[in-house]
This record gives structure tokens, C-alpha cells and sequence, in this order.
């Protein structure tokens, strides 16, 4: 018998066995029969027992068919190498992205180093490197058989200016002089040679092109008279009293200049992660344009310019940028006949043994262009 049962049955016992007692124990005192007596009063219901408090409810373990799960951890970004020729602002974009944590958002630990083109190039086909930033330098490579490809140009208009010493004023005047070039075979040191060109001269015979790994300290010292400089080294040339020689812009057009150049190596094992540094570039490049402020801030940090040459200088550059990173075929195929002519190549080389485009153009579908 349950215990509440037994409880009920044991009442009613004692409420039965109370009223048969006041029933037997009343005599009558005479043999008068005594009065019918009223319905005996009910007995009193035992008073009950005041329940036990309820144990406090205990919280509910989790079931062992579902245990919580841990939070799980943020993923380390990796860890990726980019090398850039000179540290100019044609740059500027990567120390941006990295400031305002773009690269990071695409899962990447991105860290610039300079690195001279030529000796940049070597470092990245022994995969020292995962990309490149002279473009042109890879460019030159490729058509020689190296397995590495171009895969984006977020520079194509030329970010410099031809500086000279103050009593030159056009660059008709540097016929017998010396010109400054951080080094041969780079992007600068053709656009020169090109700029001097349509002014009917050879760079070979009419005048000197000296390399230095500082122009406008080779300017400084006298032995340069005038170098194509870009910012913030312009401004800072125009500061010490140097000034731009007159030509036309025209001559600075579309060119190999800055982008990424990475391995087909790259590409064939681990194009997810080519495919969110372009997404980091691409981003950088919009963000560095469009937000002068915080880039301002990066040049003074990274560069250590005084805020007004910081933003004289984001002037002048930030127009410069290439937003979507594209460039036209007939511009990589004038760099390809220059690259035949210095190396006495017959052969034409398909542009797709050179470049791959595709993952960009994910990219910019992604992005909306």
C-alpha cells in the first residue's frame, strides 16, 4: 500500500474508532429511555501536517546524448610573404589594408617586405615569397620560362614625376646629363628611358642613366641631375628646392607597373588563398582611395611625414590607383615586344603563359565590380 493510502486509511480509523467511543461511554441514568440523541458531531479532521518545503529544483545537467559544445576557436590567419620594389606610396594600399585589418578579415597575415624586383623574383620562384608587387619584373621573367604568372595590376598609370635640379626646366635640357633610376630592368627605368625617347633622345647615347638605390640622395649629392621620383619623395624634392621638368603627361600613360605576381605552383595548390589576397587588394585599394583621412594617418605613421606632406602627397597619388585591377591587352603586348627586343626573342609568347585573370575576375564579381 502506497504511502498517501495508507495515510487516508489511518484517519479514517481514528475518526471511526473516536465516534464509536462518544457513542458507548454516555449511560442513560435511569431505565427512562433516554432522548434520542442528535447525530453525533462529525470528529474533527486531524490537523494537517504542514507539507515539507519542495526541495529546490536542481538545474538540469545536459543530456549525455548532447553535450554543449565548446566555442570554437578563431582560425590563426596565415601567414603570407609580400615583396615590394621600393617603399613609395604606389604601396600605400597594402600598408592600409594591413592598418585597417582588410587582409585580416580575408584570413590573412600579410606582412611587406622591401625587396629589389630582380632579387623579389628569385625569392618567389623558390617559394620563399607568395606574391610580388613589381609586376613588370614578373612579367620579364615569365616570358623567359619562369614559372610564375601575374595576377593583378592595381597600378597602371604612372605615379611619378621627373625631378630636376633647379636650373633645369624642361627635359630637352638633360641632353649630355645623368639621370636616376632606382635600378635597370625595372618599371622606372623603362618609363624613363621612353620619356626621354619621345623627346628625340637616346638614352644610350645622348645621356647617362645611372642606377641609385636612393635618387634623391644621388640628386643631393650632385652626382644625379634629375631622377623620376614618386610621392612622397617628389614632395620632399620640391621641398629642398628640386622642382618637376615641364613635359607631357601624355608620355606617363598606361603601363606594367605595380600589382601581385604569384607561382602557378600558387595557383594549382592553393588558389583559395590567391583568391582572398585579391579580395584584400581590391578592398585596400577602394578603402585607401576613398578614405583620405585614415590613409593619411598610415603615410605619417609608416612613412614619417609631416601631415602636410602627407596630404600633398595622398593627393597626387590617390588618383592613381586602379580600382578594379585590370589592364588592356594591348598594353601587356607593347611590354612583351620591349621584353623580345632586349632579349633578341623571335618567338611570340600567348599572354596566357604571362597572366591569369580568372581569379580576379571572381573577385570582382564578388565585390560587385
Amino acid at each position: 500500500m502506497g504511502p498517501a493510502r495508507f495515510q487516508t486509511a489511518t484517519v479514517f480509523l481514528v475518526a471511526m474508532a473516536l465516534w464509536l467511543n462518544g457513542c458507548t461511554s454516555a449511560a442513560p441514568p435511569t431505565s427512562t429511555p433516554a432522548p434520542q440523541p442528535t447525530q453525533p458531531p462529525k470528529a474533527a479532521e486531524p490537523a494537517k501536517q504542514p507539507e515539507a518545503p519542495k526541495p529546490a529544483k536542481e538545474a538540469e545537467s545536459p543530456k549525455p546524448s548532447k553535450p554543449v559544445e565548446a566555442p570554437k576557436a578563431v582560425a590563426k590567419p596565415a601567414e603570407v610573404k609580400l615583396a615590394i620594389p621600393t617603399k613609395t606610396l604606389e604601396f600605400l594600399p597594402f600598408y592600409v589594408g594591413i592598418e585597417a585589418g582588410i587582409f585580416k578579415e580575408e584570413g590573412l597575415g600579410l606582412s611587406v617586405a622591401v625587396i629589389p624586383g630582380p632579387t623579389s623574383v628569385a625569392a618567389l620562384n623558390s617559394d620563399q615569397l607568395d606574391f610580388i608587387a613589381p609586376v613588370g619584373a614578373a612579367l620579364r621573367n615569365a616570358v623567359k620560362g619562369m614559372p610564375i604568372k601575374v595576377i593583378a595590376f592595381h597600378v597602371t598609370d604612372p605615379p611619378w614625376e621627373l625631378v630636376g635640379k633647379p636650373e633645369l626646366t624642361s627635359v630637352t635640357e638633360l641632353r649630355g646629363k645623368v639621370v636616376g633610376i632606382t635600378f635597370r630592368g625595372g618599371s622606372m627605368d623603362y618609363t624613363t628611358r621612353e620619356l626621354l625617347s619621345a623627346y628625340g633622345m637616346d638614352p644610350e647615347k645622348d645621356l647617362t642613366v645611372f642606377p641609385a638605390s636612393d635618387v634623391l640622395a644621388a640628386m643631393q649629392s650632385g652626382s644625379v641631375d634629375a631622377g623620376l621620383l614618386g610621392p612622397p619623395v617628389n614632395a620632399v624634392a620640391r621641398k629642398l628646392g628640386f622642382k618637376k621638368l615641364d613635359y607631357k603627361d601624355e608620355y606617363l600613360r598606361e603601363q606594367v607597373l605595380s600589382g601581385l605576381a604569384t607561382t602557378d605552383k600558387k595557383l594549382k595548390d592553393n588558389p583559395d588563398q590567391v583568391r582572398r589576397m585579391l579580395r584584400g587588394l581590391l578592398k585596400s585599394v577602394r578603402y585607401t582611395a576613398d578614405r583620405k583621412q585614415e590613409s593619411v594617418k598610415v603615410m605619417i605613421k609608416e612613412w614619417d611625414l609631416e601631415p602636410e606632406l602627407a596630404s600633398a602627397s595622398y593627393d597626387f597619388v590617390a588618383k592613381k590607383y586602379n580600382r578594379n585591377a585590370t589592364i588592356r591587352e594591348e598594353t601587356v603586348k607593347k611590354e612583351l615586344e620591349r621584353v623580345k627586343q632586349e632579349t633578341g626573342m623571335t618567338e611570340d609568347v600567348p599572354l596566357a603563359k604571362l597572366m591569369d585573370m580568372s581569379l580576379l575576375d571572381t573577385v570582382l564579381k564578388e565585390l560587385g565590380r
